[in-house]
């Protein structure tokens, strides 16, 4: 009867250790390359590549274009932090498209209305005006998620 009231206590001190451990531990983040179109995981595993900007397929020179950031419609979506809005059907930008609103701290030159959503039928790098396109399952793996909060992000900065 010891023996199990012991293993009991153990049990109940490793289970709250846990809980403990899940609650404290710093939440990641999903992190974007604006340049490479990488999308990574919270954990840290790239889980697949998209693009950024481009004014609709217009210009292809935006696309994934830091030097363009600014360039609204143009460039992709600013460097910052964004937090996930909850999926909507939008009329333009396809079903699950998820509304990114940015962090009050990110430089956002004038821009707004930035969601992450599909692409084109045509899959030609026509989607963007600076939103990020992702599939529709890594938009659904990212809304269920716990982490709903995404950093764009260049090399070297």
């Amino acid at each position: 009867m010891r023996d199990t009231e012991f293993l009991k206590q153990q049990i109940e001190s490793a289970q709250i250790e846990r809980e403990i451990l899940h609650r404290w531990r710093p939440k990641m983040q999903w992190k974007y390359n604006q340049e490479t179109g990488h999308l990574y995981d919270p954990d840290g595993a790239m889980v697949a590549i998209g693009y950024a900007g481009g004014d609709g397929g217009k210009r292809p020179d935006g696309v994934n274009s830091h030097a363009l950031q600014n360039v609204p419609n143009v460039g992709p979506l600013p460097c910052g932090i964004y937090t996930f809005g909850e999926p909507v059907e939008h009329s333009q930008l396809g079903p699950f498209a998820i509304p990114l609103i940015p962090d009050p701290g990110n430089e956002m030159f004038g821009r707004s209305g930035l969601y992450c959503h599909g692409d084109t039928f045509a899959m030609n790098h026509s989607a963007s005006d600076g939103c990020m396109i992702m599939p529709h399952q890594i938009r659904t793996d990212m809304w269920e998620s716990e982490v709903h909060t995404l950093l764009v992000y260049v090399d070297g900065e």
